[in-house]
Formats: C-alpha cells, sequence, structure tokens
C-alpha cells in the first residue's frame, strides 16, 4: 500500500499508485465486473475488480451528419423527441444515424446517446436522449431491470427479454440486430443469435451513455444475457456493412406481456435443510429468470455459511443466477475464497486485512492490517511490510485505511479471518465498512499450513 520508496518499474498515472506492476499473477478476478476499455492495458485490468482508474479518451462529441434527414423524419412520424412509443403493441421505433465505421473497426456499442463520446466504436448514434427514450419505454409498461454493478456485485444484467431489429430508412425488410454484425467469437461461445437481449434500464440512465452495449457496460439501456467482460468481448464483433455516415436506420424494440423476471432471497438458518431449500427454489423459478440471492441467519457459523456457499456455487447458471447480495448480508461468494489467496507474495495487490479472535471472557478481539510495499531494494518483488492495529469499534478503521496514503485509497477489498465456528452476528459487523469497502472474502481461520508462508 504504502511505499517508502518508487520503484524503477512501476508505471505512471493512477493505475501504477493502485496496483504496483503488473508483472504478477492476478488471483482477485471472482468478483471481475465489466471494465471500460482504456487502451492496451484492458486484459491486464481485468482482475482489478474494475476499479476505474485509467484515464478516458478525450471527449469526440458526434455531431449529426444527416441533419436534414433526421429533421424530415421526425416530422413526417410525428416524433419530434426522434423515438416513438406504442404501450398497446409494446414496441418502440428510434432513429439512428450511421457512424461510418469501415469493415475493419470494432464494434463495442450497437447505439449510443447523442451526448456519447464513443461515436468511434459504436455503429449507430440515437437521434433521440437515452435517458428520455428510457422513461418513455417503462412507462409504457417494460419494466425497469437491474444492470450489472461492481459495486452491489450483480455479475448478471437483469431485465426482461427483449427483440430488436435494423432498417434502414426507406427499406421495407428489418433484419434482427445480430445480422448487423460480424461475430469473430471464440471457439464455446454462444453466437449472437442465440443470446438473449434484456432491458437492464441501464445504471443511471439519467446520464445518458449507452443504448446498446456489446459487453457488459452497467450504464446501458440494453445488455446481453450473461457474464461479457469487456476485456474478453473486446474485437470480437465488426460492422458486416460499412454504411457512409449519416446513414438512416430505424430500431425498432419489443417485449412482452408476461414477465419473465423472477427475483428471490433465500433464508438459510441453523436448521435450514439446504437439499430442500435448493429443491423448493429451483421449483419456483420453474420457466423463469430467476435472480437469487442469499441471507443467513445471524447464528449461522462461518463454516455452514461456507458449505452452503459452494452448493449456490453449482447452482449459479443460466436458469438460476446469483446476483448480488439481500440488505445486511455478504455476496453468497464471499465465503468462497481461493486458499492460494492467503498468501501475500501471490497477489496482485494488497487488500485491507481483518482478524477475529476469540478472547478468555468470549468477547471478540479485532486486528487491522495495513500491508505496505516497500520498494527501496534493488530487486523486482516489494518486500511486504504488515502493520496491525487491535480496534475495537468499527469507526475506527477508515481512519486506519487512510494511513495507507494514496495507495490504499484506491483499494476497495478487504480479507476477513476468522475460526470456522464465529456465528455470522460477529463478522455481518464488518458490513458497516461499506460503501468504502465494497468486495469481502472471509476466511476460516487458522490454517497455520497456509499462514505460515504469510
Amino acid at each position: 500500500m504504502r511505499t517508502t520508496s518508487s520503484s524503477p518499474v512501476r508505471r505512471s498515472g493512477a493505475l501504477a499508485a493502485f496496483v504496483g506492476p503488473l508483472r504478477r499473477s492476478g488471483p482477485l478476478a471472482a468478483f471481475v465486473g465489466p471494465l471500460r476499455r482504456s487502451g492496451a492495458l484492458a486484459a491486464s485490468c481485468a482482475a482489478l475488480f474494475s476499479f476505474s482508474v485509467l484515464a478516458e479518451p478525450a471527449v469526440g462529441e458526434w455531431r449529426s451528419a444527416n441533419t436534414n434527414g433526421v429533421a424530415q423524419w421526425k416530422a413526417a412520424h410525428g416524433a419530434p423527441t426522434g423515438f416513438r412509443v406504442d404501450a398497446a403493441r409494446r414496441t418502440a421505433v428510434v432513429l439512428a444515424e450511421a457512424t461510418g465505421l469501415k469493415r475493419d473497426e470494432t464494434v463495442e456499442f450497437l447505439a449510443i446517446d447523442p451526448a456519447s463520446d464513443r461515436a468511434y466504436e459504436s455503429l449507430f448514434v440515437l437521434a433521440a436522449d437515452v435517458a428520455e427514450l428510457a422513461a418513455a419505454l417503462e412507462k409504457a409498461g417494460l419494466p425497469r431491470g437491474r444492470p450489472v454493478s461492481e459495486r452491489a456485485v450483480r455479475l448478471w444484467p437483469q431485465g426482461e427479454p427483449v427483440s430488436l431489429s435494423v432498417r434502414r430508412v426507406g427499406e421495407t425488410n428489418a433484419v434482427a440486430f445480430a445480422d448487423v454484425l460480424e461475430d469473430l467469437r471464440a471457439d464455446g461461445l454462444a453466437p449472437l443469435s442465440k443470446t438473449p437481449l434484456l432491458y437492464a434500464g441501464g445504471l443511471d440512465a439519467a446520464r445518458g451513455f449507452s443504448f446498446f452495449s456489446t459487453y457488459s457496460h452497467n450504464e446501458s439501456l440494453l445488455q446481453l444475457d450473461g457474464r461479457h467482460e469487456q476485456s474478453v468481448v473486446y474485437g470480437r464483433f465488426r460492422p458486416k456493412e460499412a454504411w457512409p455516415k449519416g446513414t438512416l436506420f430505424e430500431l425498432e424494440l419489443s417485449w412482452r406481456a408476461e414477465p419473465r423476471v423472477l427475483e428471490r432471497v433465500v433464508t438459510i438458518g441453523v436448521r435450514s435443510d439446504l437439499a430442500a431449500e435448493i429443491a423448493a427454489l429451483r421449483a419456483s423459478c420453474a420457466g423463469r429468470d430467476a435472480y437469487v440471492q442469499v441471507a443467513f441467519s445471524n447464528d449461522v457459523t462461518l463454516a455452514r455459511a461456507t458449505d452452503c456457499a459452494r452448493a449456490f456455487k453449482l447452482l449459479d447458471g443460466s436458469a438460476v443466477k446469483m446476483n448480488g447480495f439481500a440488505d445486511g448480508e455478504f455476496y453468497y461468494g464471499a465465503f468462497l475464497p481461493e486458499e492460494k489467496w492467503r498468501v501475500r507474495a501471490g497477489r496482485i495487490f494488497q487488500p485491507f486485512e481483518i482478524r477475529f479472535a476469540r478472547a478468555a471472557d468470549g468477547s471478540w478481539k479485532k486486528t487491522f492490517t495495513l500491508i505496505d510495499e516497500d520498494w527501496s531494494g534493488d530487486g523486482d518483488e516489494p518486500v511486504l511490510v504488515p502493520h496491525e492495529t487491535a480496534f475495537s469499534d468499527w469507526s475506527d478503521v477508515p481512519a486506519l485505511m487512510k494511513k495507507g496514503g494514496q495507495q490504499a485509497s484506491k483499494i476497495a477489498v478487504a480479507f476477513l479471518y476468522a475460526p470456522a465456528d464465529t456465528p455470522l452476528s460477529v463478522l455481518k459487523a464488518a458490513l458497516a465498512l461499506r460503501p468504502r469497502i465494497t468486495t469481502f472474502y472471509v476466511f476460516p481461520d487458522p490454517r497455520p499450513d497456509i499462514d505460515s508462508k504469510l
């Protein structure tokens, strides 16, 4: 965290201050969400829990190349907003301009808001405000979903399935959106035409950024079902045809009347029959798109929570998706850290560590550990210097974090260590560190065979 001397291999800029040299393996990728691409470091950044520390490209304002055509379409359709919505038919049509991408250029967005700076990697730019469009769709009865979110540990985009077709203005026939993109997918990935499209609604539609992103982007109204990390998706899609800039298209959206999204919170107690709980969950979710969170009663032990988390991990998939955390709860994956992460030398950065120990009188002692990286030596690896501080109140912890300086300010991950029989009521107290800490992992302690290598 704090560095006592600058390393000759440490990169300049905010990313370097956070993670140090990227020559070590990145073990902390389990909670990784979509990152905005920012140059060639995208693949290396995929394991950094999507901290947005890389500089964005310079803003490039989109300027319409067909203002007359846009004005004529709006007048002809009585749609001054650039779109029209038919609530009875559950359809919407929005006008868009082709950006002029060439056949060999990458498509990261099918369509963006005109205020976005990403026209250089989008096939279309809407002639409409994304926030206004979202409001009109939801007023017409399309339920707002939940986009991916690193902070909320929503790894799956959530929303009602929709259909999207593309028609060039003046032509009769429309094609599915997948038919305007060339898919260079890797082996084993489902083709775009077989991937459902969801109305996630965007994390903050009022900001107006993306109508449809090809990766799991939290500001996008439409998102592909599944986990589509930007570093994996980048370069997969190209235009099937290179249309001149300003060519007008209609994007038609439609949705069904019957809702498919089902949100469930499964509560596990000390005496819960886990197999029966999972069987009941499967039965109740049949025919629906289920998004599930887990809540544990306070008397459940860490060992029990870990066993349950393993079972829910097997459940997590296309039919039932483990998504986010319930109020006052850990994300279920917090109980499934990899054992190798205990060894500090193998980490790409040093999370905060908090240890719980039971005192003789039955109370709980808590110790906070801040790990400095000392680059003052001549080697390629830092010397790790842990600083342990006992504390009694969770309100003391933010000040302890600040002692790590600028580099520690970028860390939003905490590793908790406690005896396997610790009741979760003790561990849940650490959730007071939200939102400063967004990602928790809980390790059963002690593990002398591992911890001796720290």
